[in-house]
């Protein structure tokens, strides 16, 4: 679905070093990148219970400013935060399937609160420029 690419996306906007290898957290859980602003990039999709989120540290990292990227978060909804820029990936309209081998990716932003529906208007601000 593009997660991955995603996530590399954020890390280059976060000024994580190219060399870093960003790569998918699937085996280890949670992998950071240091970067102007700390990235930790985290995949639920292993977990069994929502009681092995305290394992991974996740909202001592937000808490310290760290960008949390998380991916299958949608399996334990009611242990995320109020307030949450959700990015939801899916299939790109309007291209046919035969123009290219590559199929297209859209993405979609969804504010949850009052500082992520500030982060949201910050985007749009920034890629009307």
């Amino acid at each position: 679905a593009g997660k991955t690419t995603l996530v590399q996306g954020v890390a280059q906007g976060l000024g994580v070093a190219r060399e870093a290898p960003v790569g998918s957290p699937t085996f280890n859980l949670v992998s950071e990148y240091q970067g102007r602003v700390k990235l930790v990039h985290a995949d639920l999709y292993r977990l069994n219970h929502v009681s092995e989120l305290d394992e991974l540290g996740l909202w001592e990292a937000a808490e310290a400013g760290a960008v949390l990227c998380v991916e299958w978060a949608s399996r334990f909804p009611d242990a995320l935060p109020d307030d949450q820029l959700e990015i939801l990936l899916g299939p790109g309209k309007g291209r046919e399937a035969c123009e290219s081998r590559r199929l297209g990716r859209e993405a979609m932003l969804r504010a949850t609160g009052p500082r992520s529906l500030r982060l949201l208007k910050e985007l749009a601000a920034a890629e009307s420029k």
